[in-house]
């Protein structure tokens, strides 16, 4: 596929859609639904294709980042450790938009000089 990019040696790659709480203050589920996790190998083939048209920093973000994987019968540890594996030297990975609860087991894995997690707290 082709695309314009705003940022052209940047890529934004969804991970999954929906969540899986129901936050009083957060119409996210409503609008997005529960949890829709995208395949691993979908995900990876996406960020080889991306390397190859010249990007250099790819930014995974969704609804919830953090709770990758609870559907699909994997985590988010393994999408990461598969996508990671695919990263040209030089390559930079953001992590984006997830919430605590999710996140925090996953911190010790995240730790990567190619990654940067991006946690969202939400104070009501």
């Amino acid at each position: 596929h082709t695309h314009t990019r705003s940022f052209p040696k940047i890529e934004i790659v969804p991970i999954n859609t929906g969540c899986l709480n129901s936050c009083t203050y957060c119409k996210t589920k409503h609008a997005r639904g529960t949890l829709g996790s995208y395949p691993v190998e979908e995900i990876v083939q996406r960020i080889q294709t991306v390397i190859a048209e010249g990007v250099v920093e790819i930014w995974m973000t969704s609804e919830d980042t953090g709770a990758y994987g609870r559907d699909i019968d994997t985590a988010l540890p393994a999408m990461l450790r598969a996508v990671v594996d695919v990263l040209p030297e030089g390559t930079m990975l953001r992590l984006g938009m997830t919430n605590p609860p999710y996140i925090r087991e996953h911190l010790e894995v995240c730790a990567s000089p190619c990654v940067c997690v991006c946690v969202r707290v939400c104070v009501c």
